[in-house]
């Protein structure tokens, strides 16, 4: 309800939100914006103070005027009654630093028990000492400042979350603040001061996640560990192989995450922790790899290939994810090592892959499989559970032109329950390699959506491979295209889409969405096919930048209007996308045909 509505609410009897029970009232004044909450001051005589007991001050908005920010800051603090359970500031520049001082003693009366100081940049700014004598403390979260508890200062006994950015520490220190924190259960550092070597050891710790630098991480006493996220930065390769002898078996670890990460670097760490987690269900990577010596790819391939990873370590495992910017042979041996070993995998993703020769899918259990790469084959041959495949190609594949078999036929050797099919036109163009088999793939039988992106209308072998999985899915219901600019009329194109025919009532499709879509002569035609054997297609919606239109989009519908249709239901939507200075704003035009 706006303040403007509660105002004209004159009548006691009717002032029904007054007359709430006050921890009511509580409740709703903080669900609003500190700002907001003030300014029912004016709504009565009885609304003029109740928001002086909110137990929440955020101070975070970053477009306010810091004198004006200042101000206001000083003057809700001085009038503020009871305990303030949470107080965040955003900073925003330097003049600040003396009230922030004078603000961390005067909220040392209020039991805080969150904190959140965030700077815009990194200061010299140290944390006064009266924060370290908030013992209610269960939240802090600090960003772009120094933290330096006085020589007396053990930890906070009630601290829960603990979150970290651009902050400056002494290392040994802080691990023995954080050993004793007793109920600490999370723990985020990123871009923090560097650690020769970085002992956890937090007994009911349950989330770790570390960005920055250091040459070891080792877990020793963190039972109740779950997960654990690292994005490491650059460390010395001749000194980053060792594995801690104390690290001990985390049990409870559900997932490990590893982004900004270099192989080479930390290869043995890696193999050494995720053997260690015996019961891990989720495992992340994101790769950024450069030149690696010869010898240093030896001699993980090796370890790899005598000791590797034991198939215990990945019994539980059923999401793997895997992004780099470029596939060398010691990832290739990696991946393919790690697949092998996952007995209950249900999500693949491989993404920003390259040089990637062959793969083979073989996994049981794989329901979802996403593959972003350069890659000569695709094959899947043992995948009877897998609902969901989305490939892409990043570049047109180079293969043998006169294959044994049609590549259609290997890559959906046997995916019984397929139901959804993500595909860009490259790959389409690979799938028709080696012809298209008379008889379709029973893989196709079962599939329900179809999206195609990146389809270049120019490419006969593209247009055909989408033809032929449109025509072979008899169960498909929605089709989605991404078209790819298109600035003339290719004719083996065009006479080959007015040469299909397929059997009536062949096609189920029900939504058709097309985007990038002009009206060149090849994209009719195809709208033509769709709309001569779709008889329970409901609607066909198109979209486009206004800019690249040649003609209104009006226009089109009229032509298409004019088509065979066999459905006797149906609707066009075409939408214009305005955009003004190639910034996009909301959609100007509309419109809908029956």
């Amino acid at each position: 309800m706006s303040i403007n509505k509660i105002r004209s609410l004159e009548s006691p009897a009717a002032d029904r939100i007054s007359s709430l029970p006050c921890h009511v009232l509580e409740k709703i004044l903080g669900c609003l914006p500190l700002r907001d909450a003030i300014r029912t001051s004016v709504l009565s005589k009885r609304w003029s103070y109740k928001w002086v007991v909110r137990s929440e001050l955020a101070f975070d908005k970053a477009n306010v005027d810091g004198g004006l920010l200042k101000t206001i800051t000083y003057q809700v603090l001085s009038i503020h009654q009871g305990p303030l359970r949470k107080f965040s500031f955003r900073v925003p520049n330097s003049d600040f630093l003396p009230d922030i001082g004078y603000w961390i003693r005067f909220l040392l009366k209020k039991n805080v028990q969150e904190f959140s100081l965030r700077f815009p940049h990194q200061t010299d700014f140290r944390l006064p000492s009266h924060l370290f004598k908030y013992q209610d403390l269960r939240h802090l979260e600090l960003c772009s400042c120094k933290f330096h508890p006085p020589p007396d200062f053990k930890a906070f006994s009630r601290l829960v979350t603990l979150n970290f950015r651009f902050v400056t520490f002494e290392p040994t220190s802080f691990q023995t603040f954080l050993s004793s924190s007793p109920l600490l259960e999370r723990v985020a550092l990123f871009s923090c001061s560097t650690f020769d070597s970085f002992i956890v050891d937090a007994p009911n710790l349950k989330s770790f996640e570390f960005t920055g630098e250091t040459k070891s991480i080792c877990f020793i006493n963190t039972p109740l560990l779950e997960e654990i996220i690292m994005g490491l930065f650059y460390v010395d390769i001749s000194k980053s192989f060792a594995v801690p002898e104390s690290q001990v078996t985390l049990q409870n670890i559900k997932q490990l995450n590893f982004t900004f990460f270099k192989l080479s670097q930390w290869a043995t760490y890696t193999l050494h922790l995720i053997s260690n987690c015996p019961n891990l269900e989720s495992l992340h990577f994101m790769f950024y790899e450069y030149i690696v010596s010869k010898d240093v790819v030896e001699r993980f391939i090796h370890q790899l290939r005598s000791q590797g990873i034991p198939h215990s370590a990945l019994k539980q495992l059923k999401r793997l994810h895997i992004k780099l910017n470029l596939f060398f042979e010691l990832e290739m041996e990696f991946v393919k090592n790690l697949i092998s070993k996952c007995p209950l995998l249900e999500r693949l993703r491989l993404r920003w892959c390259t040089n990637f020769d062959t793969l083979e899918i073989d996994a049981a259990n794989l329901k979802r499989f996403e593959f972003n790469v350069n890659s000569k084959s695709i094959c899947f041959r043992n995948a009877p559970m897998l609902e969901k495949v989305a490939v892409c190609f990043n570049a047109r594949v180079l293969t043998n032109p006169s294959p044994v078999c049609s590549n259609l036929t290997r890559f959906f050797y046997y995916m019984p329950v397929l139901q959804a099919l993500d595909l860009c036109g490259s790959v389409l163009e690979y799938l028709t390699m080696g012809g298209v088999p008379q008889s379709s793939p029973t893989a196709l039988n079962n599939i329900k959506s179809l999206n195609i992106s990146s389809m270049s209308l120019r490419n006969i072998e593209e247009v055909s491979g989408a033809v032929y999985l449109i025509a072979s899915c008899p169960k498909l219901q929605e089709l989605t295209i991404e078209c790819d600019p298109v600035d003339h009329i290719v004719e083996p194109v065009v006479q080959f889409l007015r040469a299909q025919s397929i059997s009536y009532g062949a096609l189920k499709l029900q939504r058709v969405h097309v985007s990038m879509y002009i009206g060149i002569e090849m994209e009719m035609e195809f709208m033509k096919f769709i709309l001569a054997f779709a008889p329970v297609l409901e609607e066909i919606f198109l979209w486009n930048f206004a800019y690249l239109l040649d003609r209104p989009g009006a226009q089109m519908v009229d032509e298409m209007k004019q088509f065979r249709r066999v459905s006797p239901n149906m609707e066009f939507i075409f939408e214009e996308v305005d955009v003004e200075d190639r910034v996009l704003r909301e959609p100007e035009v509309v419109i809908e045909v029956q």
